[in-house]
């Protein structure tokens, strides 16, 4: 008896088993549709989790070497000031020397009218040249700081904005795993038992059993009304023979 391992009595009964499974099989696609979606956003949480993660980081690193090329930028622009005010006051000075070549010893000094100058022949004028190339070396220092720190911005402001682009993208897919989550309230009832939206695997079991359990029934159901169509064309050769047998009797008394 082909229906006696499945636990069904007569073939309406199993038409009728069969006729619900396949009635429940789009709803359990369905399901299947959400509960899949749901993983797979599951699993971009946890990347876009990541990038923030490391972004932030970046971001981190980034704001305090910006910091850092900041101060060291102020460090030496406060040198370079001083540098320079120095290497003014060796020109002013420096200005001075035609005065000085032009005293004359028991004369008064135009600048200050003293008739000694005891420092004229001892007087050594300043090394400008040495101020000069310590300017020009904190320039470039200046300069290279200037250059680096625009870069680290631009990167900063690259960083920044792949990180908002991060944070808008798992926001929506919170959002979309709470729209899943509405919908998958309406789908569960359509299991035997309830299950949460994030048992993937265990609903696609489910579904899969469901799958084979409906293929296998077709099948029976096949059979059975193979073996029903052999048993009536038997009904109706005996029937035939029956009535054949009948006539030939018939004919026989007569």
């Amino acid at each position: 008896n082909l229906l006696q391992p499945l636990a069904i009595k007569d073939l309406h009964t199993l038409k009728g088993q069969l006729s619900s499974l396949q009635s429940q099989l789009p709803k359990y696609y369905q399901a299947k549709t959400v509960t899949l979606r749901y993983h797979q956003l599951t699993e971009f949480n946890g990347k876009f989790l990541h990038q923030l993660s490391q972004q932030r980081q970046q971001l981190a690193v980034l704001s305090f070497d910006i910091d850092k090329m900041r101060n060291e930028y102020v460090r030496i622009k406060q040198q370079h000031n001083d540098v320079a005010l120095i290497a003014e006051q060796h020109k002013a000075i420096l200005s001075l020397v035609e005065h000085r070549d032009n005293l004359i010893a028991k004369q008064a000094c135009p600048l200050c009218g003293s008739l000694e100058h005891p420092f004229v022949n001892h007087y050594e004028a300043p090394n400008s040249s040495e101020h000069q190339q310590r300017l020009v070396e904190l320039e470039q220092a200046l300069n290279a700081l200037e250059k680096q720190g625009k870069a680290l911005n631009a990167e900063q402001a690259k960083i920044n904005a792949e990180y908002q682009v991060t944070q808008i993208s798992h926001a929506e897919t919170l959002k979309e795993q709470q729209q899943l989550e509405q919908q998958w309230s309406k789908l569960n009832h359509c299991f035997d038992k309830s299950y949460e939206i994030k048992e993937y695997l265990q609903i696609e079991a489910f579904i899969e059993k469901s799958e084979a359990e409906s293929t296998y029934l077709v099948s029976v159901d096949k059979q059975a009304q193979q073996l029903m169509d052999q048993a009536n064309n038997v009904k109706q050769q005996l029937t035939t023979l029956e009535l054949q047998k009948a006539q030939d009797q018939s004919d026989y008394q007569i």
